[in-house]
């Protein structure tokens, strides 16, 4: 019965019992003759009952071997749960039994009772513990936890506890990823903390700070380079609350604090400036960063958020400014050009040998690179060696 059943629990499969039970009852009352009737139907009717009759015998049976299987487990899940406090039980008796003793001989006095403490080490309770582990390992291994698809791997909305981290660490370093959000919409803390490591924790409040904190208003200490809180600023001076660091820095020019005079040109910082405007390097007017731009159009986005122009400095769309240049705009297209011809010339040195397994279907009109002939509707490309054939060459020719 069990391996026809396989799979439904214990509980379910004695109410089928109990109703087929039920059933063949109802069968049997209606079934009686209600008169003589026929001879030959009588015979009929009779061999029905009888046929009857056995079958929910055997029903009785299986209900009853169900019923001694429950109890079994049962007393096996009770002998596993008590065996050791059992033992303790017994141990703690058979201590007191030889402390008595021991004392009954050093007063010199004989026991009234003798009381035997051996157990035979193939007690029953040792057995019947055995057979349940024996029992428990022959059961079947019970269902693996539901798997669910990760929505930084495929199409659903449910992040793993690994690409959660991974989100969350990478939200840390990368401003742009700040703060972490799936569909556009922030993933609070709250709702993702037991996923996360202390050390992501303890690190997300002090970056929170630091990203909302205007890129032009953040200071970070010259000496250990941590962002100095809005809080630790008093006038044009902040001061490092590090442990072991007490180094003050210029909110203006970013070196060591002097206070109560004018910046001093920084040579160096000079040099840097006139290399810019040689360059045509451009300021962002958000965090005073200098950035460059080799390819693509004028519309610049900097780490900091700010948008920009890079033709004059102003924020995007504020300006008359030219949107692109079409020398770095052929620049940048030569560039991805050139990237994915090494990629490709990469990918064809590494798999030359290809024993085209796998083939993808593509629509349209295609030439296969095996006989020639033009197909009008699709073709097959290997998806190893991006080799195109038609059907004919791709079954027959290779």
């Amino acid at each position: 019965m069990n391996r026809h059943f396989h799979g439904v629990d214990d509980e379910t499969l004695s109410l089928i019992i109990q109703l087929q039970i039920e059933d063949f009852d109802e069968v049997a009352r209606t079934t009686q003759p209600k008169g003589k009737g026929r001879p030959g139907d009588q015979d009929v009717r009779a061999d029905f009952l009888t046929a009857i009759e056995a079958y929910r015998d055997d029903l009785e049976k299986t209900a009853q071997v169900l019923a001694d299987e429950a109890m079994c487990k049962s007393i096996t899940r009770a002998v596993e749960t008590d065996a050791e406090l059992v033992a303790a039980a017994v141990s703690e008796e058979e201590q007191t039994i030889r402390d008595r003793a021991l004392a009954f001989r050093l007063s010199g006095r004989t026991q009234s009772v003798s009381r035997s403490i051996a157990r035979s080490p193939d007690s029953s309770d040792n057995q019947l513990l055995t057979d349940a582990k024996v029992f428990r390992r022959s059961r079947p291994l019970p269902l693996q936890p539901e798997r669910r698809a990760c929505v930084a791997c495929t199409e659903q909305y449910e992040y793993c506890d690994v690409c959660l981290r991974a989100l969350f660490t990478s939200s840390l370093v990368d401003e742009t990823l700040f703060p972490p959000k799936c569909c556009k919409q922030p993933i609070p803390l709250g709702s993702c903390a037991t996923l996360l490591t202390s050390d992501i924790i303890a690190e997300y409040g002090p970056k929170e700070a630091e990203f909302r904190t205007p890129a032009a208003q953040r200071t970070y200490c010259r000496a250990c380079s941590t962002f100095v809180p809005p809080e630790y600023v008093k006038g044009d001076v902040a001061y490092c609350g590090q442990p072991g660091c007490s180094a003050q820095t210029c909110t203006f020019c970013k070196a060591a604090s002097h206070e109560a005079t004018d910046c001093p040109q920084d040579p160096t910082r000079q040099d840097v400036l006139r290399l810019a405007a040689a360059e045509g390097w451009q300021h962002c007017f958000g965090c005073k960063r200098i950035v460059e731009l080799d390819a693509g159009c004028y519309h610049i986005t900097c780490r900091c958020g700010a948008q920009f122009c890079y033709v004059c400095g102003e924020a995007w769309k504020r300006c008359q400014c030219p949107q692109w240049d079409e020398r770095r705009l052929l620049r940048r297209a030569e560039a991805n050009r050139a990237a994915m011809v090494e990629q490709e010339r990469a990918h064809l040195r590494e798999n030359h040998d290809c024993d085209h397994r796998s083939w993808r279907f593509v629509q349209g009109e295609h030439e296969c690179e095996l006989c020639h002939d033009t197909l009008k509707a699709f073709i097959w490309y290997c998806c190893q060696c991006h080799l195109a054939a038609c059907s004919r060459c791709r079954r027959n020719r290779l």
